[in-house]
């Protein structure tokens, strides 16, 4: 496994999306508005495997 860096979203986060490759990777792209009015723009990548688990779990999580 690789290593987990540090990661720090600075600023409000305003709008997310978790999209989906063909190949069952996915991608969750987070956009901030920052203090200093900038927009900001981050994505993490995820494995197929963790991307199947987040469905899943976003799944159970609404049948709740």
């Amino acid at each position: 496994m690789k290593p987990v860096p540090d990661i720090e979203f600075t600023g409000t986060i305003t709008r997310f999306n978790l999209e989906q490759g063909s190949d069952g990777t996915a991608a969750l792209v987070v956009y901030t508005d920052n203090d200093d009015g900038t927009i900001g723009r981050a994505w993490l990548r995820f494995a197929p495997e963790s991307a199947r688990a987040l469905k899943n779990a976003a799944r159970d999580r609404l049948s709740d």
